[in-house]
């Protein structure tokens, strides 16, 4: 978690240093919101880029390790669901999932692991014998958004004895700096604010993201161009 007050306290900093105006309790928090999703959204791309390079033998340097890191804050893992035997039978019944899943990693009955496969390669794999899904190797296939369907659809014995999980991933709580007004300023309320749901690493790229949006959205430019030289100094401190 990154504290959203730490977070609202620096961007008011820099806009004072820099004097960029002063930014509002309201549309910090609409700023807030779009910085956290967009960084939490660049984790899907940057690790498909980073599977395909060549990995670092430290650890704690791996691209892949840290990307995986930061997104173990939204994984859920093992999550028991249910499986439709009778009416719509395979259908997986998401109103049984513990949140809304942002991405699906695995679904597994037991010590099963279902695969994903699109409809295009399900008509593939059903057409040969050989190929064609069992009650040992099954798949599963998306039928819409957060919508899933196992196939061959499981009998309420095998459901019986082979419990039904899904591991996915969650989008981040929408962020809040909550405050009371006090001889007509704001005052931060830690009581009613929410925290930013990502990895505490990130509190920098929030404060620079949050100035960048800034200058776009609510029309101070001047605070795209800090946020510019911000970023612009954080990637040269990476590939040093």
């Amino acid at each position: 978690m990154v504290s959203v007050d730490n977070v609202y306290q620096k961007v008011l900093v820099l806009c004072n240093k820099e004097q960029r105006g002063y930014i509002t309790p309201q549309e910090f928090n609409r700023l807030a919101d779009r910085a956290q999703l967009e960084i939490f959204e660049s984790y899907f791309h940057d690790m498909k880029t980073a599977v395909h390079k060549v990995q670092n033998q430290t650890e704690e340097s791996d691209e892949v390790e840290m990307l995986l890191e930061k997104l173990s804050v939204h994984r859920v893992v093992n999550d028991p669901i249910t499986i439709s035997t009778s009416i719509n039978p395979g259908v997986v019944d998401t109103s049984t999932f513990a949140s809304t899943p942002y991405r699906l990693s695995s679904l597994r009955m037991g010590n099963q692991v279902i695969e994903e496969v699109t409809r295009a390669e399900l008509a593939q794999l059903t057409a040969h014998p050989l190929t064609a899904p069992t009650t040992n190797r099954r798949v599963f296939y998306r039928t819409g958004e957060n919508a899933f369907t196992v196939y061959p659809a499981p009998s309420d014995s095998e459901l019986a004895t082979n419990a039904a999980y899904a591991d996915y991933i969650v989008a981040p709580t929408t962020p809040q700096w909550a405050y009371v007004v006090v001889h007509r300023q704001p005052l931060y309320n830690s009581n009613l604010s929410v925290d930013f749901d990502l990895h505490p690493s990130e509190e920098e790229k929030l404060v620079t993201r949050i100035l960048e949006i800034a200058g776009i959205v609510i029309n101070k430019p001047g605070l795209a161009q800090t946020a510019s030289g911000m970023i612009q100094r954080e990637v040269t401190s990476e590939n040093n």
